[in-house]
């Protein structure tokens, strides 16, 4: 059970619907519950090879209204090396992780999957069983507004991948999702420009991947995280 103070911190991301915030918070001990030892026992050494790979990143300047921007580069994923869901769990890690920011826990996050380089890989790992458990955090468990879920630089063999997410959508998950391939203007029209990296077709300058790793792994976060009930194991002495 997570402690009071951060279940309040759920409560201010969805203070517009109660009966909103009571069925999160039910999914949200129920999936945490369910999945225990594999989510929230947390090796350091894979998060930080997720993190510092590229694959899973908090940029670190906030958009026009505030929200944090999550950018998912799944084809620097490789499965051989971390599964589906350490990928997911790393996700869902720093989702919890910005739920400790005042600031998110008002405005929201959007999210940025980037299919480009994705190989055949990666498409065998996307595997219906995990298509399914992912949109359902997504959308039932994730502790924080997602406000925009962003697909860009989709190949032909996209269309592999999305027709096994599709049966698993919500029509509410639909309404928050755009497709805008190589055409960076489009998303631009979503997320501005001024807090995006050059290969998003922003100015913000690169990304250090590092960065998020070390905010993650700082005092106030890993004191946040603990109080969600996560334990972090094979930490670099």
């Amino acid at each position: 059970m997570v402690k009071d103070q951060s279940l309040e911190r759920v409560f201010i991301s969805f203070s517009s619907s109660g009966k909103e915030t009571v069925s999160l918070l039910k999914s949200y001990e129920e999936f945490k519950g369910k999945y225990h030892d594999s989510w929230m026992t947390v090796d350091v050494p894979i998060l930080k090879q997720l993190t510092l790979s590229g694959v899973v990143q908090v940029l670190p300047l906030r958009d026009q209204i505030q929200r944090r921007v999550f950018w998912l580069r799944v084809g620097l994923w490789k499965p051989s090396e971390c599964s589906n869901d350490s990928m997911l769990q790393a996700g869902g890690l720093c989702g919890d992780a910005t739920i400790v920011e005042p600031m998110t826990q008002v405005a929201g996050i959007s999210i940025i999957f980037d299919f480009k380089d994705i190989g055949m890989s990666q498409v065998k790992a996307l595997t219906p069983a995990f298509a399914k458990k992912m949109i359902y955090f997504l959308t039932g468990c994730l502790p924080v507004r997602v406000t925009g879920l962003h697909v860009i630089n989709e190949p032909s063999i996209f269309s592999m991948v999305f027709a096994v997410f599709k049966a698993f959508l919500t029509e509410k998950m639909k309404k928050k999702l755009y497709f805008h391939g190589s055409n960076m203007q489009s998303l631009h029209e979503h997320i501005t420009p001024s807090c995006l990296p050059p290969e998003l077709g922003g100015t913000a300058g690169e990304v250090d991947p590092e960065g998020w790793y070390k905010v993650l792994m700082g005092d106030v976060i890993q004191k946040g995280l603990q109080d969600l009930g996560y334990k972090f194991v094979n930490e670099d002495k």
